[in-house]
């Protein structure tokens, strides 16, 4: 039997052939705001990316390790060993898109890692951007 989720998303009219999503922030008509296509990947990414690895007690595998290095270096080679955790996780955990750039910084104070990742999905490009800082990686301490 199925849920009365998966009833829901089959029956809205419209949504064959189309991934989407709810978010939980609520709308000021009080539905639940949708997401669709390119957005809903973008919400997945930015999920992964913020979850630290060993922080869902369900799937501790789930998430991203980026964290690791906001007390890193930044050269050449912590920029490019970033780029490919972001591309592994995300091609591990969604696959949906394609990811065309990725750029890595700091911010002004250098606390912080800011993440901005150029996305391609059926000819839609979309961006995410992430700041990964100190309390991230303070709060799996704790």
């Amino acid at each position: 039997m199925s849920s009365l989720l998966t009833k829901f998303n089959k029956e809205v009219i419209g949504s064959s052939g189309r991934i989407f999503d709810y978010l939980a922030k609520v709308s000021p008509a009080g539905d639940f705001e949708r997401t669709r296509n390119l957005a809903t990947i973008l919400t997945s990414w930015n999920n992964i990316l913020l979850t630290p690895t060993r922080s869902n007690t369900f799937d501790p595998e789930y998430g991203c390790e980026i964290y690791k290095y906001v007390f890193e270096p930044l050269d050449d080679t912590t920029i490019e060993e970033i780029k490919d955790e972001i591309m592994y996780r995300l091609m591990l955990y969604d696959d949906r898109a394609d990811i065309t750039n990725i750029e890595v910084g700091t911010s002004n104070d250098k606390k912080s890692l800011n993440i901005s990742i150029t996305v391609s999905y059926e000819g839609e490009e979309g961006e995410i951007s992430a700041v990964i800082d100190k309390n991230t990686y303070l709060k799996l301490l704790e």
